[in-house]
């Protein structure tokens, strides 16, 4: 459930991000000069994306577990 709550977010951030990147290139009509705005993303997206790729890698080795053929055999010796 983080994984696909924290990827679910990242797209919606990385897609307002550069949508907001438009910011950048606006100007002022009558004298042609820039708003003086400007948006980039910063350090968060990346470590989001960081972030998201180890509670990935986090799931992998539970999944391998719970697949039979992978399961560690135990077995007591009789006495």
């Amino acid at each position: 459930m983080a994984s696909i709550s924290v990827l679910g977010g990242l797209v919606i951030w990385t897609d307002l991000i550069k949508r907001a990147g438009d910011v950048n290139s606006w100007t002022v009509q009558p004298a042609q000069l820039p708003l003086g705005i400007r948006v980039s993303p910063g350090l968060g997206l990346p470590y989001g994306w960081i972030a998201f790729s180890l509670l990935v890698m986090s799931v992998i080795s539970h999944a391998i577990e719970s697949v039979p053929p992978f399961r560690p055999v135990v077995t007591i010796p009789d006495s």
